[in-house]
């Protein structure tokens, strides 16, 4: 198991390039860049279960999107390629198993990086409704014993 101890990301906070996904458009990334406010470790790093050279580093962040993606006056395109429909800004997602052949079909493994940067609105609305994945630790217990039943 990992001794590190989990927390905010130390280093450079630039995310890995964008890619074909929906939510992995270079605007998305950059908007997550820009406005992040929070990027720390996640998964079985956070909770001491990770197997040192075995598995991937999970990170999630949250960021505040400009005014325009916020009203929704403003869009980003679908991917990099931008087929489809422009989406609306809630999330940076990448996996840089994705850049291995099969792309988005890979699953992560050690040493991959998946990380998610989600819009304060979007995160909000998932922690509001209890979803375990936003509100780690005793974020998530601690809105839990506040939410009306």
């Amino acid at each position: 198991m990992s001794a590190t101890t989990p927390g905010p990301v130390a280093g450079s906070t630039r995310l890995p390039a964008g890619f074909t996904h929906p939510h992995a458009s270079e605007e998305a990334r950059a908007i997550a860049e820009k406005g992040m406010i929070l990027r720390v470790q996640v998964g079985s790093g956070m909770h001491g279960t990770s197997i040192t050279g075995q598995d991937d580093r999970d990170e999630m962040g949250l960021c505040l999107e400009p005014p325009q993606f916020v009203t929704g006056l403003a869009r980003v395109p679908n991917g990099i390629v931008g087929r489809g429909p422009s989406v609306r800004f809630e999330q940076y997602e990448r996996h840089t198993a994705w850049d291995r052949p099969g792309g988005l079909a890979n699953r992560s493994g050690a040493g991959d990086l998946d990380v998610i940067i989600y819009s304060a609105r979007k995160w909000a609305r998932l922690a509001l409704a209890g979803n375990p994945t936003v509100a780690p630790g005793a974020v998530r217990s601690r809105l839990r014993r506040r939410l009306p039943r």
